[in-house]
């Protein structure tokens, strides 16, 4: 079965391409235009290299050599949410129990 097919877009209809079955492969009739689309902020920031790592100290950081010489440490940067994760709850105070026995007194 050598007839041309057309394929489409799933959701805009749109032609994505012209071609044929050989073999079990597509045979494209012209070469598909491949659209990507991606937005990059900037990639070498430490606060990215910061919640990659799982929020290591900003001093952590700067040991590790391949990061040292893109990421600019002088930077101010904070995270809400290293306070939060870093802190622990106070211990319950130490309280010494007595116990006071009531005793049904007649008088």
């Amino acid at each position: 079965m050598n007839a041309w097919q057309l394929w489409q877009g799933l959701y805009n209809g749109k032609v994505m391409g012209i071609g044929r079955a050989a073999n079990g492969l597509y045979l494209l009739k012209d070469a598909v235009q491949v659209i990507v689309g991606a937005a990059i902020k900037n990639v070498d920031s430490i606060d990215l290299w910061h919640l990659r790592l799982g929020h290591p100290s900003e001093r952590a950081m700067q040991h590790i050599h391949s990061i040292r010489s893109h990421v600019n440490f002088g930077t101010p940067h904070y995270c809400q949410i290293c306070p939060l994760a870093k802190q622990t709850r106070l211990q319950f105070p130490n309280s010494i129990t007595s116990c006071i026995m009531f005793s049904n007194c007649s008088i």
